[in-house]
């Protein structure tokens, strides 16, 4: 019991060395997105129709969101911004869910198989000229980790 603790513990202090990292270091700001989206969302974010088949949809139509760049893009959804506001730059450390195709066998026989992961994002929304710059600040970002 003891070990899983230790596991529990050090997926905990790994997230929040890269969220502190990311906000102290390189200047993104912490959310916490919801985890269920609108169809429209996973659009907005350039996820529709690439995760359609791999994301779960509930019942009243929402999707469990298969990665967090989904809530975070839409944040900014519909505004608008001076490009001197520009950029704007989230991080968050969220669950994502995503289908599993395949892998049906006689340990999964009667179990619906899900995908679910943690993960830190980092999402920059800036213009089309900043949008060089902005993904390098990302790469460098994740290689600093």
């Amino acid at each position: 019991m003891k070990f899983k603790y230790h596991l529990s513990k050090m997926s905990r202090a790994l997230i929040n060395f890269m969220l502190d990292t990311h906000i102290s270091d390189f200047g993104f700001e912490e959310v916490s997105p919801p985890l269920i989206d609108q169809s429209q969302a996973m659009y907005n974010s350039g996820q529709w129709p690439k995760f359609s088949d791999a994301s779960f949809v509930m019942d009243t139509g929402t999707r469990l969101i298969p990665t967090s760049e989904v809530p975070l893009v839409n944040l900014e959804a519909g505004k608008k911004h001076t490009e001197g506001e520009l950029p704007i730059r989230y991080t968050d450390a969220t669950y994502c869910f995503r289908s599993e195709a395949g892998s049906a066998g006689r340990h999964t026989r009667g179990f619906i198989r899900l995908h679910q992961f943690s993960k830190v994002e980092l999402v920059s929304i800036c213009t089309p000229n900043q949008s060089q710059r902005g993904h390098e600040l990302i790469l460098h970002a994740a290689e600093t980790i």
